[in-house]
């Protein structure tokens, strides 16, 4: 059967149907090219050519209503027509529909590959602008090659004349089914569900950022045009809305396609430019947006502002209203705000003014990185350091490059991360210690603190005497030193490594023979102390500078290798390696904080280790994590450190 005109015939029936088709395919362009033309202005212009010009004019409306409001396919389609509607693949299933079309599961028969198969809406007298958008957006997956974009594979027309191409079929869910299937895993805790959120979105905008490389806005960025494959990796389709720059070269009609004032893409996703019809504005920073709304929506469950209403309420909404911080809902039925750090991303990337937000998806995916680590986000320092930047560029020009370098040096770094000095003292044995005082302190992790665990409640602990701990784990030097001997399967590492494969006992025994060789009585920390030295003040999940790359040794960035001591920052009382390399025993026998927490069994057999060790990931070395071991086990990466019972007085 031969391929359908892409126009309508022009037949030698007479000039006057000629000069009728000749209007009517002007006027089509010319609306697509945003100019308003209504048919009367048109009959008027042509009298000569009425009725036959007010016929077709009506015709045409009525088959652009139809293009754009046409049902999708329904089961009472026969079948065997739908199986053979596209010659080379044979359709098997619908996977959606919307307004641009329907969307088939399909196998493609040549290769035996199965693919999705866009049937676009219309049929064969699809207008001039939705033509353009199909074509933009074959254009588009043409020229993208990225693992998280679906590729076009083929295009051609159906047996009807239906536009059709074919792509990638991704076997999974969009992102909004399957985040719900990942809420509702029973094994997946709340803190797992967040990170998860986190992750698929921070991997989305890895693959915006990409496509905005080559010069292409999305413009409809939401749930349903993000899927999941079974393997958790998100991809971004339909991009039958993208706008494409002038550098990479427009698809046909591509710029007519948007007229000034016309709301691009799905209203409660859309950006507020997008949102007022702002054309000229939409941008990446437009994508940015729609990606944080997503990460709100899927954290919160809810929109940052309400968008249900009429169209003018919930453009009103988008364009003016502040997003809502405390929309966050635990796994309580409470109602709770967002932790500062990721509020301050979020807040970033939901600016009403695009030039506010990030500047690029990247820029918002590292920051998203930066929360996943534990790190300090970089949300509020975009503006305030173009701020700052302006003024030294201002007085640079007026004072001299010398003063501006060391007002600049005090003025745009960092406040220095700056230790305090406490009391200490190194006993005979090279062991040095400071000095901690009674205090309260507050066991355990805040509800949003990533990586959190039911055995983390919080619970407010009185230290009732100061004491002394040592600034390191017990080296395997210090160790030999005491007892004689290292203990049986410790590793052949260096003597400033510390000392592991340790039982319980075996460091209480240490304890006993350091406290008679030295006259002062040393024991194993107790959980809070132990707790209270690592936090050293500091209500986060890492201490010292906050980042746990620089305070510990782990999974990260040991490898699984023991380290030497003292070589990571220490924390703001000087105490070194509180955060991975060896896990340390505590005194305590183990208790669960949480009433659930089937430990509970073993609270009067196992004893508390903290800390983590260099085989741990990231939420394993948290200020607050804390494990149950056996006390007779010697662990080839569980170690000590000691404290001394307060015997001087304190300083001023």
């Amino acid at each position: 059967m031969p391929e359908p005109p892409d126009a309508i015939p022009s037949t030698l029936i007479g000039a006057r149907e000629r000069a009728v088709t000749d209007v009517v395919l002007d006027v089509i362009a010319r609306r697509a090219a945003s100019e308003a033309i209504d048919d009367r202005t048109l009959i008027e212009a042509h009298p000569e050519l009425a009725p036959e010009l007010c016929d077709r004019l009506r015709a045409v409306r009525a088959i652009h209503r139809a293009a754009l409001h046409a049902p999708p396919a329904t089961a009472t389609e026969p079948e065997p027509t739908l199986r053979q509607a596209i010659r080379g693949y044979t359709l098997d299933g619908e996977l959606g529909a919307g307004a641009q079309g329907v969307v088939y599961a399909a196998v493609q028969e040549s290769t035996g590959r199965r693919v999705a198969v866009k049937i676009v809406a219309g049929g064969p007298l699809l207008t001039s602008l939705h033509r353009a958008r199909v074509d933009r957006e074959v254009a588009v997956l043409a020229s993208v090659d990225h693992p998280n974009v679906v590729r076009v594979t083929d295009r051609g027309r159906t047996a009807d004349g239906s536009f059709y191409f074919a792509m990638d079929l991704i076997d999974g869910l969009p992102l909004d089914e399957w985040l719900a299937v990942t809420r509702s895993d029973p094994g997946r805790g709340p803190d797992e569900y967040v990170r998860e959120v986190l992750r698929v979105i921070r991997t989305t905008a890895l693959a915006a950022h990409e496509v905005h490389e080559l010069g292409i806005v999305h413009r409809d960025l939401k749930p349903s045009n993000v899927r999941v494959d079974r393997h958790g990796a998100p991809h971004i389709l339909d991009f039958g809305f993208a706008r494409l720059s002038p550098v990479t070269g427009d698809a046909p009609g591509a710029t007519a396609a948007t007229m000034t004032g016309q709301i691009i893409g799905s209203l409660p996703w859309a950006s507020p430019e997008q949102a007022a019809g702002r054309v000229v504005e939409v941008g990446p920073a437009s994508d940015v947006y729609a990606l944080a709304v997503m990460l709100y929506h899927g954290l919160a469950g809810d929109f940052p502002y309400p968008v249900v209403g009429s169209v003018a309420e919930v453009v009103a909404n988008i364009t003016t209203r502040s997003p809502s911080r405390a929309a966050r809902l635990d796994y309580y039925g409470r109602r709770r705000p967002f932790p500062g750090q990721l509020w301050a991303l979020l807040e970033r990337a939901l600016a009403k003014a695009p030039g506010l937000r990030y500047p690029t998806a990247l820029a918002f995916a590292e920051d998203i990185e930066r929360f996943l680590d534990g790190r300090p986000v970089m949300a509020g320092v975009g503006p305030t350091a173009k701020r700052r930047q302006r003024i030294f560029a201002t007085v640079l020009a007026t004072v001299g490059l010398s003063v501006v370098v060391a007002v600049a040096a005090v003025y745009l770094r960092p406040p220095p991360f700056e230790p305090f000095d406490r009391p200490s003292f190194t006993n005979a044995m090279g062991m040095a210690f400071i000095r901690v005082g009674a205090t309260p302190v507050t066991l355990g992790s805040p509800f949003e603190e990533l990586g959190r665990e039911q055995n983390e409640n919080e619970t407010v602990v009185r230290v009732d005497r100061p004491y002394w701990i040592g600034t390191t784990e017990v080296t395997r030097g210090q160790y030999r030193s005491v007892m004689g001997d290292l203990p049986p399967g410790a590793p052949q590492v260096s003597d400033d490594n510390p000392v592991t494969a340790v039982t319980h006992a075996q460091a209480e025994a240490f304890c006993r023979e350091l406290s008679a060789r030295d006259g002062r009585t040393y024991r194993l920390p107790r959980e809070a102390e132990w707790e209270l030295a690592c936090r050293a003040g500091m209500t986060g999940p890492f201490a010292g500078t906050g980042v746990a790359e620089d305070v510990a040794w782990f999974a990260a960035n040991a490898k699984g290798a023991l380290q030497p001591v003292a070589r990571r920052t220490p924390n703001h009382w000087r105490i070194f390696d509180m955060h991975g390399n060896a896990a340390e025993w505590c005194a305590d026998a183990y208790g669960p904080r949480h009433p659930t927490d089937r430990s509970a069994d073993l609270r009067m057999v196992t004893r508390v280790v903290r800390g983590g060790s260099v085989a741990d990931d990231r939420s394993a070395i948290r200020s607050a994590a804390r494990r149950s071991r056996f006390p007779g086990t010697a662990d080839s990466l569980t170690g000590f450190r000691v404290v001394a019972e307060d015997r001087l007085p304190e300083s001023p």
